[in-house]
């Protein structure tokens, strides 16, 4: 294994596969940074011009340094690494460079760090940026929805999200569950907007990504029956008079 967490000798060798990823404490400072800036432009002399253009980019921001300060790989990362490292290396999508060995149920995920499996340092790198970049597009959908419904807290909404760490916690661990909640927050917003068909093509990716989206897909497909017999039912009802 690139990775072996029982040797003290190795302590060293792990720090360094870090090293090209932003310390957590980096992303509290930038955190601290940004309060203090978003009480600065909600201040009595600013209130009136700085508000709308705070309002779209903050989010963004808050999510950034929240991700870097919550970020964290665990062994069974550097387990589910191993296989895409293997592959770049060795040609064997597997735990072992030697043989056959499977040792992750997140194929998809993992083939995307494909282009980030030369070095060890480059895999969490990747690992970190593919993490990061399935939260941005998260956010961009929900903002987006935000904005088409024209919510009057919009921004502060989004804020909330970019800032929860159950929300965060979901793209920051390095597992995939990013790239599954991408499409299960696609495919409820498109249901919540009548766009049925975008609805059924998300929810139907989800158990390519991982065995687990299938229970899902099936929660989103009864949501979306609900959806369109209650849509049903209104037309109906108008029909009468």
């Amino acid at each position: 294994m690139i990775f072996d967490y029982r040797r003290a000798e190795e302590v060293a060798y792990w720090s360094e596969t870090f090293a090209l990823i932003p310390s957590f404490t980096w992303g509290y400072y930038a955190l601290l940074l940004l309060f203090l800036v978003t009480a600065f432009a909600y201040s009595e002399r600013f209130g009136a011009t700085m508000p709308a253009m705070v309002g779209r980019v903050l989010p963004y921001l808050l999510y950034a340094a929240t991700f870097v300060a919550w970020y964290g790989a665990s062994d069974e990362v550097a387990v589910n690494l191993e296989h895409i490292y293997n592959f770049y290396h060795h040609g064997l999508f597997s735990m072992s460079p030697t043989g056959k060995v499977d040792g992750t149920i997140e194929f998809v995920y993992y083939a995307l760090h494909y282009p980030f499996a030369a070095t060890p340092q480059l895999l969490f790198a990747g690992n970190f940026l593919i993490g990061a970049t399935a939260g941005v597009v998260c956010l961009a959908i929900y903002d987006r929805w935000l904005a088409v419904e024209r919510h009057q807290y919009r921004w502060f909404l989004a804020s909330l999200f970019a800032l929860s760490y159950p929300v965060i916690g979901v793209f920051a661990t390095g597992f995939g569950n990013g790239l599954l909640g991408i499409f299960i927050l696609l495919s409820a917003i498109s249901i919540c907007r009548g766009r049925y068909t975008l609805a059924l093509l998300a929810s139907g990716v989800l158990p390519l990504i991982r065995p687990d989206g299938l229970a899902w897909s099936l929660v989103l497909m009864t949501l979306l029956l609900c959806y369109v017999i209650r849509q049903r039912q209104l037309d109906g009802l108008k029909a009468l008079g």
